[in-house]
């Protein structure tokens, strides 16, 4: 994944309370396209009719209007990411571009899930939330600092914001839990270097039943 040390862009007010993982990543799309679910983001919202076969995008869709189409920033409702579990959501928010979610509270996996996919989720106060979106539909950027762990608006205020040294780690190194264990991969080999010569009995069952 690519790492995340600080953006500045314009933020799309995306502010619908309770906008579920069904809505970010439709499960019909999940089953029949997974490796392209990031074509079908936001589909109910994001195209006429609900339908992004029919490739006809709804221009009321802050997404897909300027200058937001572009936003790597998404500000959110409030209760965002809640329903099933899916790691798809961010999955295909990310494959759209958006690298930082904001909002008053998410989703409890969802928010977990979005560090997996390289997305950084911010949680901040109803107030903050409101000025970023009053600035945002004026033009103006906002800029994340995840070294910092700062958010700058347009008028220069700093929002300070809480994020946990682990999480940090991951989105600043650019990995997934996968590849925090593959870091590890020269202490793992040497285990079962080690461990194979001391209980060989263990792997010639294993090899016996294909484990």
């Amino acid at each position: 994944m690519e790492k995340f040390i600080r953006i500045k862009s314009i933020a799309a007010p995306l502010m619908l309370p309770n906008l579920d993982t069904d809505i970010i990543a439709p499960m019909k799309r999940i089953l029949l396209n997974g490796d392209e679910i990031e074509k079908y983001g936001f589909e109910p919202l994001r195209f006429v009719n609900g339908d992004g076969d029919a490739g006809a995008p709804n221009p009321e869709f802050v997404l897909n209007q300027e200058p937001f189409r572009r936003a790597k920033i998404l500000l959110c409702g409030e209760n965002f990411g809640c329903g099933s579990s899916r790691e798809n959501a961010p999955q295909a928010i990310a494959g759209m571009g958006i690298r930082c979610v904001i909002g008053t509270t998410f989703g409890g996996i969802f928010f977990k899930n979005c560090v997996n996919q390289g997305i950084l989720p911010i949680k901040v106060s109803p107030a903050d939330v409101r000025e970023l979106v009053e600035l945002s539909v004026q033009g103006r950027e906002t800029e994340v600092d995840l070294e910092a762990r700062r958010i700058t608006l347009a008028t220069g205020r700093s929002i300070p914001f809480d994020i946990s040294d682990s999480q940090r780690y991951l989105l600043m190194e650019g990995l997934d839990n996968v590849g925090l264990t593959l870091k590890k991969a020269a202490v793992i080999r040497n285990f079962e270097e080690t461990d194979r010569r001391n209980r060989p009995w263990v792997y010639t069952t294993m090899e016996q039943h294909n484990v």
